[in-house]
């Protein structure tokens, strides 16, 4: 736990600095971890430390759920856009084994299976855990037990009852973390044949697996209109476990977008950078690493194209924003659509060694609607990191769809490398670049230029590697 006497020093020092941005920080609750947030920032959902469900909000604080299940469920209450619903693994109506449920503001919890897939059963007094639920409230997902077999991804709806999403791979596991606004699309994990795990989505309830089947990784989230996932994945040009972005557009997803990893994660250990949340447009993205692997030695980050990937106390720091010197930040388990509002929990590094969720709020990012949002325009914001040792991370935006063409070339002018040239969708987009040539040569440390050539105009931005 080195990094403790870090972050304390780390506030002392920006205890006195100026603000440059609008952005606070508020403890909001003792005991619990807060996991899911509605879009205006007002309602949480989350975990007690006994792992019971509870519903917080602004005006009445935390209020228990009741119904837990026993022994500790598995999986993480999802709330509704509207702060009505609240979906959670509960006790069965018998007390004797866990299961999805769906809470009800006015009416209480419902079981959610059966009705449930016909191999659904009982492992370890478990029948299903529940993962997320739908922002409109329709859609609650999760993993079920099938007896004899490995578990499987489920999407549980009023109507349709509980539906198996499958595994790619014959005789594997699979597991829902997310699901958007209306249910449509539900994001998590595949057990590939090498037992390890690989980012999957299900579209209108057809799976599509990310990456390559030998490397780990999982979607964790994704934004309303589920066009954009956030998880981890292990890079393979460096085997570092990064934060990693997915999209699409229509039915056809890109390629794995990896948008880097914070100090001390790297390859050769067992690190991790996990994103929980992303915004609506993709902008901004929150989550926690571990440099080790374990729950003991975590740290929630921010990640904006601007900055890259930045721990939350550092990020807090540049705004002006000095973290309790007592108190470790574990993870940020969520932000909202347009950004204003992040949740996350730590605990306290004095006896009694209180857990407390959090909040922030977020001025500097407006709320923009469809109607009001401004016109993009052509634009390539700066590799991160740069200077780079590993991968670079480039983010451009484009003001309609059209051919983009994003390539790097030496200070002669030579082309080196085309990380992206294809057709894309206006708006942002995330492309990574491994320091390699077009024919997989590792190249020597130096200058290079990332040129963006489009038919609205062509951009360019110096970029650093070093070893």
């Amino acid at each position: 736990m080195k990094r403790i006497g870090i972050v304390v020093l780390f506030g002392l020092l920006v205890a006195s600095a100026p603000a440059r941005a609008a952005v606070t920080f508020e403890y909001i609750l003792s005991g619990g971890y807060p996991l899911h947030i509605t879009p205006d920032g007002q309602t949480v959902a989350g975990n007690t430390t006994s792992y019971g469900a509870f519903r917080w909000t602004a005006s009445g604080g935390l209020v228990p759920l009741g119904m837990d299940a026993t022994p500790s469920p598995g999986g993480t209450p999802g709330i509704s856009d509207d702060g009505t619903k609240v979906a959670a693994t509960i006790a069965s109506a018998d007390t004797t084994y866990a299961a999805a449920g769906l809470w009800t503001l006015g009416t209480g919890w419902s079981q959610c299976m059966p009705p449930g897939p016909s191999d659904i059963g009982i492992v370890d007094r478990t029948q299903s855990d529940t993962y997320g639920l739908s922002g409109d409230g329709s859609t609650v997902v999760g993993l079920y037990w099938r007896p004899g077999l490995r578990a499987h991804a489920f999407r549980w709806t009023q109507a349709g009852g509980g539906v198996d999403l499958g595994s790619k791979y014959a005789g594997h596991a699979s597991r829902a973390n997310g699901v958007n606004q209306d249910g449509s699309l539900v994001c998590g994990w595949d057990e590939a044949p090498f037992g390890n795990w690989s980012p999957a989505a299900w579209l209108n309830g057809v799976e599509h697996v990310f990456g390559d089947s030998t490397t780990d990784g999982q979607c964790q989230a994704s934004n309303p209109a589920g066009t954009i996932l956030v998880g981890f994945e292990q890079n393979p040009a460096n085997t570092t476990r990064e934060l990693a972005m997915w999209t699409r557009t229509g039915t056809t997803w890109g390629t794995t977008q990896f948008l880097g990893a914070l100090p001390g994660t790297e390859a050769g250990g067992y690190g991790i950078n996990i994103g929980n949340g992303v915004t609506a447009d993709g902008s901004m993205v929150v989550g926690y690493c571990s440099y080790d692997g374990s729950p003991y030695s975590p740290a929630g980050f921010v990640w904006t194209p601007q900055t890259g990937i930045e721990d939350v106390v550092t990020w807090l720091g540049d705004h002006g924003v000095a973290v309790d010197q007592s108190f470790y930040v574990f993870s940020l388990t969520g932000i909202t659509p347009d950004g204003q509002w992040i949740i996350g929990f730590g605990r306290d590094i004095l006896a009694p060694y209180a857990t407390r969720g959090f909040r922030i709020h977020n001025t500097d990012i407006a709320a923009v609607t469809p109607a009001t949002q401004a016109p993009r325009t052509l634009a390539l914001a700066a590799p991160s990191p740069n200077p780079s040792r590993g991968t670079a991370t480039l983010v451009f935006t484009l003001p309609r769809q059209g051919a983009a063409e994003l390539a790097v070339f030496d200070p002669s002018g030579r082309r080196v490398a085309t990380p992206a040239n294809a057709d894309f969708a206006a708006g942002p987009h995330t492309v990574t670049w491994n320091g390699r040539a077009d024919d997989g040569r590792p190249l020597p440390a130096g200058l290079y230029f990332a040129r963006l050539v489009t038919a609205q105009g062509t951009l360019s931005r110096r970029l650093v590697r070093i070893r």
